[in-house]
């Protein structure tokens, strides 16, 4: 279930953390917005620094990805400020890395009903292009 009203943060005031472990260990994590129903969806600022690399393969959930400051290289493909990626759950391999760092806003998606185990290829959906004025 979605967020049922809108909220307004200021993202630079909300406390950061090293993540521990999963997919954004040793990033910088500051939680923006969790679901309350406890299946973990969020959305969250994640920086990390020149040389940090995570691994999407297998993940149980969808991640959206949109890079707004640094470059995201995901899977091969950069991403740069403006750019959004979609890495489905379950996927063989989504490796990120970030060789001078980067800032960008991660949404964890809810894992749906009846999705398996997985291993198939990750098909990024990438939109470059979006620039700020």
């Amino acid at each position: 279930m979605g967020r049922p009203h809108i909220e307004f943060t200021d993202a630079l005031s909300v406390e950061s953390h090293i993540a521990a472990d999963g997919p954004f260990a040793g990033a910088g994590w500051r939680m923006l917005s969790e679901d309350q129903d406890g299946r973990g969806d969020c959305t969250a600022l994640v920086t990390a620094a020149g040389g940090w690399s995570g691994d999407l393969a297998g993940f149980a959930r969808p991640v959206e990805l949109f890079v707004l400051d640094g470059a995201l290289e995901v899977s091969g493909l950069t991403a740069t400020p403006g750019t959004y990626v979609f890495v489905p759950a379950h996927g063989a391999s989504a490796t990120l890395s970030s060789r001078d760092g980067v800032s960008a806003l991660v949404m964890v998606e809810p894992e749906s009903e009846g999705e398996g185990g997985g291993g198939e290829n990750v098909e990024l959906k990438v939109h470059l292009g979006l620039k700020f004025v």
